[in-house]
């Protein structure tokens, strides 16, 4: 059977990624994200420049409560840009990425710790590119590639 749980919000919703039973994260239009904790919904304060933006991906690494990056969550958006946070979406750092004119579509960790990163990227252009940041996310180093 289903149960809605309540975000709050009367925005379109684009994106979702689960921690753990307790923990969602929501993101869509006008810079919304939530964060969903215990049936609670909390708005999250992202950059001045995601206003406009919509939240296309969130994601998070693979990492049980008490391990390094318990609190790490990275989001996307339809201008183009990753953001990540360490500390539960408190504070973010833009992650540079190859082109700055597009989309983010989609976000993936892999491995335990989520040391890789990827981006789905869809340019101005329109080919959509993957690339791949073995830094864990701090973009920025000669290993991104497509």
């Amino acid at each position: 059977s289903w149960e809605a749980v309540s975000t709050g919000v009367a925005v379109n919703l684009t994106s979702l990624a689960v921690r753990d039973i307790n923990n969602i994260y929501a993101g869509g239009a006008t810079g919304t994200l939530l964060h969903i904790q215990s049936g609670n919904a909390v708005t999250i304060t992202l950059p001045a420049g995601l206003a406009a933006a919509s939240i296309n991906a969130i994601t998070i690494p693979d990492s049980p409560t008490g391990f390094e990056r318990d609190e790490t969550i990275y989001i996307g958006a339809d201008n183009g840009t990753v953001y990540g946070s360490e500390d539960d979406g408190n504070n973010w750092t833009q992650i540079g990425l190859p082109e700055t004119t597009g989309s983010v579509e989609a976000l993936g960790c892999v491995d335990f710790l989520g040391q890789v990163l990827y981006v789905l990227f869809t340019p101005a252009s329109g080919s959509s590119v993957i690339y791949r940041d073995w830094t864990r996310g701090a973009g920025g180093n000669n290993n991104m590639d497509a």
